[in-house]
């Protein structure tokens, strides 16, 4: 993975504290540092519930290939999977690094599928996967960007039925070991909606339903960022909302719009440059803008994409551009003091293995509608994820962890992850 491989090279160049201790079970480098030190907390996938395609099996959609149980291979040392047919589900040891899964529901379409059973035998499948599963923990993304005009998500109601049956489907079929390891996730694309009529209330399936309240952010932080493509104050909305709920919150997408050095901006972001002095650097225009938000409003999840846009056959032309923080060195150095801070004591963000310490306990509880108990998440995750993508889908890199609250005393401590043959990580 283009991720985890460059900023190990970078390492061996560029190493912060050459005084840290060397595990004998790894490849000792001046400094104790390895690959395995830059391996995020979690990876993250994209399927969609009619397939189910890119979890047992690889796939590409034309961004990349998707493999859920090929990326948690991909760099577990410590807790490799048992010889043995992969096709046959057989119980694994869980490995060190998590999953988050993109889960596409193809609009209100699909969610009347999903609602009238005529999905059941893949809602099935999809509980056979997660209970097999090596991932320490998995984040599923129900619908993600669900508020997105592009997505078809026009009736509320039917969407909040699909999530709500997945989500009780799920915790009503699945062990006790494998429910206290998924957490399902409510995504807004933090951007305008397609109606003044729709709201993020009218969207939301309810808390005994929702574990973590996710984000998009791509342009919302550009000062150039026309109205249709948001503003911070549409990322700060859905933000409030989640604690007006008490939900942790999570970057669940993001990249810079128009790549780190520009060079694929939309008409208005040439307009705006050429109209205005523009002396920001590739750093701060973007990543301390989005770190700014994570230190405000204690987000506990950040998921970046690090991928050449252009090279993928459906991104291409679209004008995301070249995002790989690797391409840029004010970029990698920053990210290397910022983010990774590898070989550091105070590190700002946790890599793999560090997912036991996102814990959550199952309490039965009786939801409206249904006939049976279901087990739901009231211990919350307090664990700043942030994910980095490479080649695949939207390769992506979690990196989670906790860290102490403004005005409290409590203490968290950061995590990191990472997606289909790219990386992950937790703040």
């Amino acid at each position: 993975s283009e991720y985890v491989q460059s900023q190990y090279n970078f390492s061996l160049h560029n190493r912060p504290n050459s005084n840290a201790i060397a595990d004998d079970t790894l490849l000792p480098l001046g400094g104790g540092l390895s690959v395995k030190d830059f391996v995020p907390a979690a990876y993250m996938v994209y399927t969609d519930i009619q397939s189910l395609d890119g979890l047992w099996e690889p796939t590409d959609y034309g961004s990349g290939v998707e493999y859920a149980d090929g990326v948690i291979d991909l760099f577990d040392y410590d807790t490799p999977r048992k010889p043995g047919d992969a096709a046959s589900h057989q119980k694994q040891p869980l490995a060190r690094t998590g999953l988050q899964i993109g889960l596409w529901l193809n609009g209100t379409a699909g969610c009347f599928d999903i609602a009238s059973g005529n999905l059941d035998g893949r809602v099935r499948d999809l509980v056979t996967y997660l209970e097999q599963s090596r991932a320490r923990r998995i984040f599923i993304r129900i619908g993600y960007e669900f508020d997105n005009p592009m997505f078809g998500y026009d009736d509320p109601k039917m969407y909040v039925v699909a999530f709500r049956k997945l989500v009780t489907a799920i915790r009503s079929s699945v062990s006790k070991e494998t429910r206290n390891r998924v957490i399902f996730v409510w995504h807004s694309w933090a951007a305008p909606m397609a109606s003044d009529d729709l709201s993020l209330e009218s969207y939301y399936p309810g808390d005994s339903y929702v574990d973590w309240i996710g984000i998009s952010i791509f342009q919302q932080v550009l000062p150039w960022s026309p109205d249709w493509g948001g503003k911070r104050k549409d990322v700060e909305r859905v933000l409030r909302f989640a604690q007006e709920r008490h939900k942790p919150t999570m970057i669940a997408e993001s990249t810079p719009f128009g790549g780190i050095e520009l060079k694929q901006v939309s008409n208005e972001a040439r307009e705006y440059i050429s109209s205005k002095p523009f002396e920001e650097d590739n750093w701060k225009r973007w990543y301390g803008s989005v770190i700014d938000l994570i230190n405000d409003f204690d987000i506990q999840f950040f998921s970046y994409i690090n991928c050449d846009w252009e090279s993928q056959p459906m991104w291409k032309d679209v004008g995301f551009g070249e995002s790989r923080v690797s391409s840029n060195p004010d970029v990698m150095r920053l990210w290397r003091d910022l983010v990774v801070n590898n070989g550091v004591e105070d590190r700002t963000f946790l890599f793999s293995g560090s997912l036991d310490n996102c814990g959550i306990e199952a309490v039965s509880v009786e939801t409206p509608g249904f006939h049976f108990g279901i087990q739901h998440v009231y211990t919350f995750i307090l664990i700043p994820i942030l994910v980095a993508s490479g080649a695949f889908f939207i390769p992506y890199v979690i990196l989670g962890g906790q860290r102490s609250k403004r005005g409290s005393s409590s203490e968290r401590v950061p995590i990191l992850s990472a997606e289909s043959v790219n990386t992950d990580s937790c703040r």
